[in-house]
């Protein structure tokens, strides 16, 4: 399924029974919207991800892969948006449209209860793995050297890392170690969450005149990178200052100008 002129997306679904013990034997917690820590019941969704490059001439060459996993606690009401909550920031990284997004966790959900019902493995099991897999391919475009089309692969490298990743992320031990700095999550993280993204695409080039480079690493955008502006109007690739918040959180200040960043 395509998305975007120059990329492709397909996800799929399985199981993987090697994975029974390890959910079932681990100490799983989730955090509700209170906050409050209690016994993890339902489907953990092992999300895969393959970033390929699609070559006129060649097949697909994986460039780099990731995995991260999302608990969906079956106990609470809106369980079935559990899912497309965790997982929309990240999958919004690998240019993903917001209704695309919204068919993978919908389908997940739907083959994770019927695998549930169907399936005598996974009927009587606390927790059910899923396994999600997509792939994030960059295609060449006609005209464009493989260098040009290597050059804006999205791929882990040009994302926020996702040990600070600012999706729900609740399933300890999954979720991100800041997550329990309440503090944060509050205030920066939710000022991360709508941080203003102009995405680079290959139709609307001249974006790349929003900044010569890239002030925290130093390289200049490219087709396909997300840039972000601070309130003090100074650009950034999205993860760079993502990541430069989180980090500096004490800081909470503009890389450029310390702007203070009011949270």
């Amino acid at each position: 399924m395509g998305s975007r002129t120059g990329y492709e997306h397909r996800y799929s679904f399985s199981t993987d029974d090697e994975l029974i013990p390890f959910y079932n034997t681990t100490p799983f917690e989730y955090l509700d919207k209170p906050l409050l820590k209690q016994q993890f019941k339902g489907f953990a969704f092992e999300i895969r991800t393959r970033f390929l490059l699609k070559t006129i001439l060649d097949d697909d060459v994986i460039i780099d892969t990731e995995k991260f996993v999302s608990g969906v606690p079956i106990t609470v009401a809106d369980c079935r948006d559990w899912l497309e909550s965790d997982i929309t920031y990240r999958l919004s990284e690998y240019w993903m449209l917001k209704d695309e997004i919204s068919s993978l966790a919908h389908e997940a959900f739907d083959f994770a209860e019927r695998n549930a019902v169907d399936n005598p493995k996974y009927a009587s099991l606390d927790i059910n793995p899923i396994v999600v897999g997509i792939d994030v391919v960059t295609v060449q475009l006609e005209g464009e050297t493989v260098n040009d089309a290597r050059g804006r692969v999205i791929s882990p490298g040009c994302m926020i890392r996702l040990d600070m990743c600012p999706m729900v992320g609740l399933l300890r031990p999954f979720r991100p170690p800041w997550l329990n700095e309440v503090d944060i999550w509050k205030g920066l993280i939710m000022f991360v969450l709508h941080l203003p993204v102009v995405r680079v695409r290959v139709e609307n080039a001249d974006r790349l005149g929003l900044m010569d480079e890239c002030p925290i690493c130093l390289r200049g955008p490219t087709i396909g990178a997300r840039l972000s502006p601070l309130p003090c109007k100074h650009f950034f690739h999205n993860h760079c200052v993502v990541q430069w918040l989180l980090l500096e959180k004490s800081k909470k200040s503009c890389p450029v100008c310390r702007y203070e960043i009011v949270v």
